[in-house]
């Protein structure tokens, strides 16, 4: 019987001591998280004004040109385009209709 609560008490301090390691290894991995979330968000901040300047430079420059080709409005023979020319002078009552 107390060879059975020695084994017991062995085991239980075997699953604290354990438990403790987890725990360090825990502590010790979130404090490296946290230093390297540190240190990135410094880097970020460093590097902010090279940031804004490349921004600045790209739209000085012109920006993104679009490569698609703009497309003009087509004509009726009378010179009308047509539907939008007819909703032009209905004004927005027309869209009561659709409903």
């Amino acid at each position: 019987m107390f060879a059975e609560f020695e084994q017991r008490k062995a085991q239980l301090e075997k699953q604290d001591a354990d438990a403790k390691k987890k725990a360090q290894a825990e502590q010790a991995e979130r404090e490296f998280m946290e230093a390297l979330k540190k240190r990135e968000e410094k880097m970020w901040e460093k590097s902010r004004q090279k940031r804004v300047n490349g921004w600045r430079q790209w739209e000085n420059s012109g920006g993104f040109k679009s490569k698609i080709p703009k497309t003009k409005e087509e004509k009726r023979s009378d010179g009308s385009s047509g539907y939008n020319e007819h909703n032009e002078k209905a004004g927005s009552s027309y869209k009561k209709e659709w409903r």
